[in-house]
């Protein structure tokens, strides 16, 4: 019995000793090539796959994997020796159909790695440490993109962090980033909802659009770059914790750089100690709901504030020799004669300027959605350029005498603009009105001279546009895409409606064109769909190509029916018959606008009559029906002289 019992005993300490190493009995090892001198080998028991060699690691595509793909299901390390200087493109790459690569965790990147390949870690959601990346010079395209568990990085001596490399790292913290760094790409942090607190070192030149978007958890950037050019638009776009984000500015930053923190909406409060200029679109349409400008600022662009809806006023150092802010939080010139920013925050439904102020710099006011009137008083001679636009609430525009010029885009994009004085105005610029969608009507003063191009296109609710004598310059698609336009008068004092004046009115259909205009450019009128007339005077020595009588789409059509009242062998009539479709005969003629109905049945027209039915005619592009025109008009004539 006792022999039964111990042979038992042995054969359960057999099978025991059998399953606690079956594991290693089990495990595996696989290896290959992964590059000209690079190997890799894998022991599965360990999960570590390990990678020997000199130089750069091959580069693989999503169409083209490397071997170790297919063992994927037993990575947890990957072990980079000394001597292997770059891992290749898609090396790790998760992307496709599946879950590749789940129990990677750790990346040891050795002394020697300089250069971590486009996509190379795309996905690997368990990845969640790389270390001894101390020799790190360049991080490729995306190439951790997703890995949601990353929580720390080492950034080494990088140079260069190209685009998304860590987009939607949702764990990454605590990051530390070299002052070796000159480039952080496009979105290269876009959506690291963890991230706390970003320094921008001192040697970054190029900070690309998102780079840091949609970082939902940043309390505080520190800028510590004075290189940046300028930054693409929205870098921090979407960022900023609930509470508010702080943006400060190291010593030596004397500027912020244009649209730096554009589109920043949740950054409140801002540190501007040391800088002396502040650039366009700096901090447009953040969420800053205070700021103060130190002494050192000399120059602030209109623009670096607009549309910082909640900037209800600014403040401004005492000792500061170059700016102040008046009573109403205005940031003004140091002697308050000029308007550099108005706050765009400003509850105020309506603004007065008035003395002692003289001007206002260029986008003074724009983005200022709560105005709904502005009058300009006596001691202002210019509007300039953007001054207003982008305000999407005027209704209102009351221009003082003393103003005689409009700058360009000056009131642009006014969507709720309905009335409008221009008082002693001599020239409109360029885009003044744009887009002002709820403008009715407009009638020009004597004392107006020039309306630039595209002055008042895109205004879609304007339906007429009464110029009047005096103007002498009609710009370029002065009036195009004015959808609703029914009648204009255009003066005898323009002598050129230039190129696309009327462009794509697509109701115009009351036009006057005042004896003394000379040239009609090309495409003044067209695409004009309701008009099917238009009464041409012998002054106008030149007809442009499609000027008159045309539609496009994809390529010029004649309209259907279109006539021309003018005079024999003038422009107008030379021009109608040098369109292909339409065969005519000249009848000259010495009388000018004179257009004659055709009598009553009962009338005996006398010989004067008969001789003014023979020299007026109406142009038009129906062939069939001119040459019916024609001959019924030669009968009546015979007819007449008979009866006479």
């Amino acid at each position: 019995m006792k022999k039964i019992c111990s042979l038992f005993l042995s054969a359960i300490i057999v099978v025991s000793v059998c399953l606690l190493s079956a594991p290693a009995a089990l495990a595996a090892s696989y290896s290959g090539s992964a590059g000209n001198n690079v190997t890799w080998s894998l022991d599965t028991y360990s999960g570590v796959i390990t990678f020997s060699g000199i130089g750069d690691m091959a580069d693989f595509t999503p169409g083209s994997q490397p071997e170790w793909s297919r063992y994927q299901g037993y990575i947890k390390s990957v072990a980079v020796e000394s001597g292997v200087t770059g891992i290749g493109d898609y090396a790790f790459y998760n992307g496709g159909s599946g879950f590749k690569y789940q129990k990677l965790t750790l990346l040891d990147c050795a002394d020697s790695v300089t250069d971590i390949g486009k996509y190379a870690f795309r996905g690997c959601r368990g990845l969640t440490q790389v270390i001894n990346a101390g020799s790190l010079d360049k991080i490729g395209e995306y190439a951790f993109l997703s890995c949601t568990a990353l929580e720390s990085f080492d950034f080494g001596q990088v140079s260069d962090i190209e685009n998304g490399a860590f987009t939607n790292c949702e764990s990454l913290d605590g990051i530390t980033l070299p002052e070796t760094l000159e480039t952080i790409d496009s979105a290269a942090f876009k959506g690291c909802i963890s991230l706390s607190d970003v320094t921008v070192p001192v040697n970054v030149a190029t900070l690309g659009s998102g780079a840091f978007a949609e970082c939902t958890g940043l309390d505080n950037v520190v800028i510590n770059t004075n290189k940046l050019a300028s930054s693409d638009t929205s870098v921090f776009y979407g960022s900023g914790s609930s509470d508010g984000m702080t943006a400060s500015f190291g010593n030596g930053v004397t500027s912020v750089r244009k649209n730096l923190f554009f589109n920043c909406t949740n950054l409140k409060y801002v540190n501007l100690a040391g800088v002396q200029t502040i650039n366009e679109n700096a901090f447009a349409n953040s969420g800053l709901v205070s700021v103060n400008i130190p002494s050192a600022v000399t120059s602030v662009n209109a623009k670096a504030f607009a549309g910082c809806n909640s900037l209800t006023g600014f403040t401004v150092d005492s000792a500061n020799t170059s700016l102040s802010a008046n009573s109403d939080g205005l940031l003004m010139n140091k002697n308050g004669t000029s308007i550099v920013r108005y706050p765009a925050g400003r509850t105020a439904e309506s603004y007065t300027i008035a003395y002692p102020v003289t001007s206002m710099s260029i986008y003074a006011f724009s983005r200022s959605d709560n105005l709904k009137s502005i009058t300009v008083a006596s001691g202002v001679s210019a509007v300039n350029n953007g001054a207003f636009e982008d305000c999407a609430n005027i209704e209102d525009i009351n221009l003082g005498s003393s103003v005689t010029q409009i700058g360009n885009y000056a009131f642009a994009n006014c969507d709720m603009l309905q009335n409008l004085n221009i008082g002693s105005v001599t020239s409109i610029g360029s885009f003044a009105f744009f887009g002002c969608d709820s403008l009715h009507s407009f009638t020009s003063s004597t004392a107006l001279k020039t309306i630039s191009s595209y002055a008042f296109s895109n205004c879609k609710s304007l339906t007429q546009a009464i110029l009047s004598e005096g103007l002498t310059t009609l710009g370029s698609y002065a009036f195009s895409h004015c959808i609703s336009l029914i009648k204009t008068v255009i003066p005898s004092t323009v002598s050129t409606i230039s190129t696309g004046a009327y462009l794509n009115c697509d109701t115009l259909n009351d036009v006057t064109i005042t004896k003394g205009v000379r040239t009609i450019s090309e495409n003044a009128f067209l695409n004009c769909g309701a008009m099917t007339s238009i009464t041409v005077p012998s002054s106008v020595t030149t007809v442009g190509s499609h000027a008159l009588g045309y539609s496009y789409s994809s390529n010029y059509t004649p309209v259907n029916g279109f006539k021309i009242y003018c005079t024999s062998g003038s422009a107008a009539y030379n021009y109608a018959r040098n369109v292909s479709t339409f065969q005519t005969e000249i009848i000259t003629d010495s009388v000018d606008e004179i257009i004659i109905d055709e009598p009553a049945d009962n009338t005996v027209p006398s010989v004067r009559d008969i001789i003014g039915s023979i020299t007026d005619f109406i142009i038009h592009f129906d062939l069939v029906g001119f040459i019916k025109y024609i001959s019924n008009t030669i009968m009546e004539i015979i007819q007449k002289i008979n009866i006479l």
